[in-house]
């Protein structure tokens, strides 16, 4: 799954959901873009601005950045495949 820099003009998938419609952070610009590559949601997109990436990758008290999460499912998913 790759994590890519979001193409002009996307939004963020977060900020849709956590603001109302017509408030301006709803239509806020997304910084990131990361792509499924697992079977069951191939190809699908989600997109972050940089402070809902900053979000997902809070874990408690520590700091899990979306790449390290991206390499651990896919790590996860080679352990389910081998078992």
């Amino acid at each position: 799954m790759p994590v890519s820099r979001a193409k002009p003009g996307v939004w963020c998938d977060y900020c849709k959901v956590r603001y109302a419609k017509g408030s301006p952070l709803h239509g806020k610009a997304a910084s990131w873009t990361v792509t499924s590559e697992a079977s069951d949601t191939l190809g699908q997109e989600r997109h972050y601005c940089q402070s809902c990436s900053e979000i997902v990758c809070q874990w408690g008290d520590e700091i899990w950045e979306l790449q390290d999460q991206i390499d651990y499912r896919v790590k996860r998913q080679g352990e389910r495949l081998d078992v």
